[in-house]
């Protein structure tokens, strides 16, 4: 028979005990996570939507409705905190007049792939599958009136490329 130390005993009991507690917390946290990104992607029902359409280098329409940013701060929020970005959605950000732009991920859920558009409406460089919650800095490389933030992997997926032209109507973005 095995002499067993009491206080070893003691000790698995309470760890025994306490991952029980943690176990029954378990599904609250979860639930409460899932109940606090449901509040941050409906966020995104409260901005207005724009058609946008890309002919990629195959002469195909590549279409999403992205959200529009119309202040600073849904330009500095942006997609941040979103969990589900559905496949046929963007996000639209005007910089007037154009400049070099710097994008981030901090606090981005999901991978995006980030468009640098020129005031031309042309794809002037494509960030593809930025990695969540970086906060190292995307450039365009160039002037940019416009960034398009898709789901990571999209760009690829479509076809799309440098030199393709982007098309939305620019009467229903007031910044």
């Amino acid at each position: 028979m095995k002499d067993y130390n009491y206080t070893m005993m003691q000790i698995k009991k309470e760890s025994l005990k306490l991952i029980k507690h943690y176990l029954y917390a378990f599904p609250f946290i979860v639930l409460l996570s899932i109940s606090i990104a449901e509040s941050n992607d409906a966020y995104l029902d409260e901005l207005i939507t724009v058609p946008v359409s890309i002919e990629n280098s195959q002469g195909d329409n590549v279409e999403f409705n992205a959200y529009i940013t119309s202040s600073h701060s849904q330009r500095k929020r942006g997609l941040m905190h979103i969990a589900n970005l559905p496949q046929d959605k963007g996000m639209l950000f005007h910089f007037t007049p154009p400049r070099y732009v710097s994008m981030w991920m901090k606090n981005t859920l999901i991978k995006l792939d980030i468009i640098f558009i020129d005031k031309n409406k042309r794809i002037i460089k494509i960030h593809n599958n930025a990695k969540p919650l970086s906060t190292k800095s995307i450039y365009s490389n160039k002037k940019a009136e416009w960034v398009l933030e898709i789901n990571g992997g999209l760009s690829e997926i479509n076809g799309l490329s440098i030199g393709n032209i982007v098309n939305f109507d620019t009467n229903s973005i007031d910044n």
